[in-house]
């Protein structure tokens, strides 16, 4: 046991604890928090904070706009099973009144359901949370949650839809918030 004060250093009871406190962690079934990064998009410029291993495509197939890029966690559970991704595209600005028909239309496409909607802040002023239902390409229908914010920068409106399914969601819900609340356009907020 380590006993502290006794002015020697013992490293193997510090990895000990250490230790000690994963394998907890591992037999409770939480998992240690991952070191975001940030990830600077190579074609589109925006940047995000996204947890280690990330995967991204572009032009994936399905995406929301021509320009999107999918981004992807790197574990298949969280891809297939959890449905997880953030999709971010941007469009040329709109104002007045084709911007506020474009925030309206967030979320009712569809069935979709409305959870809630909320300002963030500058910057961000548009943020809304919904439920959609859809067939897979497998037959199956799934129901996903989004988040989906819309930033407006310079002369291109972004948007990012972060997205689990509704299964799933809580679990995932804090690690998307955090990487899409994290976004930046190119040249800075």
């Amino acid at each position: 046991m380590c006993k502290p004060g006794t002015g020697t250093a013992r490293p193997p009871c510090r990895w000990h604890h250490a230790g000690l406190g994963s394998l907890l962690g591992l037999l409770l079934g939480l998992s240690q928090p991952a070191q975001a990064a940030r990830y600077l998009d190579p074609s589109l410029r925006f940047t995000l904070e996204l947890p280690p291993g990330w995967q991204v495509r572009r032009h994936p197939p399905g995406a929301p706009a021509e320009n999107a890029v999918r981004l992807r966690p790197p574990k298949r559970t969280d891809r297939d099973r959890g449905l997880v991704r953030i999709d971010v595209w941007s469009r040329p600005a709109l104002s007045g009144a084709g911007l506020q028909r474009y925030l309206a239309g967030i979320g009712r496409e569809g069935d979709a359901m409305r959870v809630r909607r909320k300002p963030t802040g500058p910057g961000l002023p548009y943020w809304v949370e919904y439920r959609i239902g859809a067939y897979a390409s497998d037959g199956q229908w799934q129901v996903e949650r989004r988040l989906e914010g819309v930033y407006l920068s310079q002369r291109q409106l972004w948007t990012l839809r972060c997205v689990a399914a509704e299964s799933e969601f809580r679990r995932y819900r804090r690690m998307l918030e955090s990487a899409c609340l994290s976004f930046a356009p190119p040249g800075g907020r």
